[in-house]
């Protein structure tokens, strides 16, 4: 089963260390429109030494289009971040793209997640090859 073969590690993202070669998948779900690109790399980078060969990791956000107006609920939510948080916004697919491919992930893949919703997100999914 799953669950037998899954570990949560707590800790403050920010400041844990997230080890090297561990894990075989790395989320981060709605974190990275709290933080500014360099932070959003750093967590990148760090998941990546954190993952064994063969590991993904998935981005969940709302992601933007490349003209950063849509989906509006994405760009309407990068203004509340950008008031709220001391650097944060909604990224685009291409934004993270290039940080996932400067850290060294490969075969990318991305998803819209409940397209019917007006606030739909998007995933992003990367591979730390053998």
């Amino acid at each position: 089963p799953l669950a037998s073969r899954t570990r949560l590690k707590a800790g403050n993202y920010r400041s844990a260390a997230f080890g090297r070669k561990e894990y075989d998948l790395v989320l981060l779900s709605h974190i990275t429109h709290d933080e500014s690109p360099e932070v959003n790399r750093r967590l990148i980078e760090e998941s990546f030494r954190a993952l064994k060969p063969g590991g993904r990791i998935i981005i969940h956000d709302f992601m933007l289009d490349a003209d950063r107006v849509k989906p509006v609920f994405g760009a309407l939510f990068s203004v509340h971040m950008l008031a709220y948080t001391e650097g944060g916004r909604t990224y685009t697919a291409a934004e993270y793209g290039k940080w996932l491919r400067r850290a060294g992930f490969a075969r990318l893949k991305g998803r819209r997640i409940a397209t019917k919703s007006r606030n739909s997100s998007r995933i992003l999914i990367g591979v730390k090859e053998k």
